[in-house]
């Protein structure tokens, strides 16, 4: 990657932040002070926002700083409303927070001095910190390395090892090389997808190079205002877009790379066909089975007797 076409351009800021909005309104201006409150100071804020309901663009609009740019649309899912941020962004570095979540103060200038030093991580990803949940979410970088590296991805990694990188991509922890979001093209943004939009990007990015790896806590991850993710409880109707686009993935893989990229996939699969199951959502996994030659009749037969079960065991109590 070319460090030059990275470095900032005169009348640019130095990185372009993007927070997507949907009815937020107790914790936007949490997110957006902690970003405008950053040591790095050349930034440029983009809040996104999706067709909320509740006046939480009234609140950012009340905020008196010339760096903040609004960009309103349709409710159209958080993978399209970051797409949206990023397409406008002017910067050689994009930052995405969600609006539920904060920064310390220092993250920015340690993701810039990172990337500074590894022209050739194609991004940079710390830890967070959950607070009183822990235990629940523990920071996941820390579960990787001990301390600050740039590394790529290992051929034989296993799917499981691929995914727990994967998980470790937490979009408000992640600074990354515009050119590397464009080549990508960003989030997953079919059918307003809600579930797994972010990990189909992460998944390129760890596929596509190096990334810096930091296990410091420079992000608040909000655990107890999450809506889509731990606290989520309306079950899983679709697969992941991992699971249910695996082509698109292997077309654009490395060829050193498609069969560690295969074996992301089925870990992916192996975890959605249970959630699948748990939502009821029976015909889905009967065809993400066969999508990927998977005993799918079997399988269709085995849910519903598993279902029956579980009903006539309960009934029995």
């Amino acid at each position: 990657m070319d460090a030059t076409a990275q470095s900032p351009q005169p009348g640019k800021p130095a990185v372009s932040v993007v927070l997507p909005l949907y009815n937020k309104r107790a914790t936007i201006e949490r997110a957006v002070r902690s970003v405008l409150g950053q040591s790095v100071a050349d930034i440029e804020v983009i809040v996104v926002d999706d067709g909320s309901t509740d006046a939480s663009m009234d609140v950012v609009r009340a905020i008196d700083d010339s760096r903040i740019r609004c960009l309103t649309q349709r409710n159209q899912g958080p993978g399209v409303a970051r797409n949206t941020g990023a397409a406008a962004a002017r910067a050689p570095l994009i930052a995405f927070l969600d609006s539920d979540d904060e920064w310390r103060r220092d993250f920015l200038a340690s993701a810039l001095a990172a990337l500074a030093t590894s022209p050739q991580a194609g991004a940079y990803v710390c830890g967070y910190d959950s607070g009183a949940f822990r235990a629940q979410r523990p920071n996941k970088v820390a579960a990787l390395v001990d301390r600050a590296t740039t590394r790529g991805l290992d051929p034989q990694a296993s799917g499981e090892a691929i995914k727990q990188m994967v998980d470790a991509l937490h979009s408000s922890c992640v600074v990354i090389r515009k050119t590397l979001f464009d080549r990508i093209g960003g989030y997953f943004a079919r059918y307003r997808c809600l579930y797994g939009e972010d990990s189909w990007l992460w998944l390129q990015v760890l596929f596509a190079g190096p990334i810096h790896w930091d296990p410091a806590e420079h992000v608040l991850f909000h655990v107890e205002d999450s809506a889509l993710g731990f606290a989520h409880r309306g079950g899983r109707k679709r697969p992941r877009p991992i699971s249910s686009h695996p082509d698109l993935l292997l077309d654009g893989c490395p060829p050193d790379l498609r069969d560690a990229m295969s074996r992301a996939i089925a870990r992916f699969v192996a975890l959605d066909l249970p959630l699948l199951n748990a939502a009821h959502a029976y015909i889905a996994a009967y065809r993400l089975r066969r999508l990927h030659g998977m005993p799918a009749i079997r399988g269709l037969v085995a849910d519903l007797g598993g279902r029956v079960r579980n009903k006539i065991g309960f009934g029995t109590r």
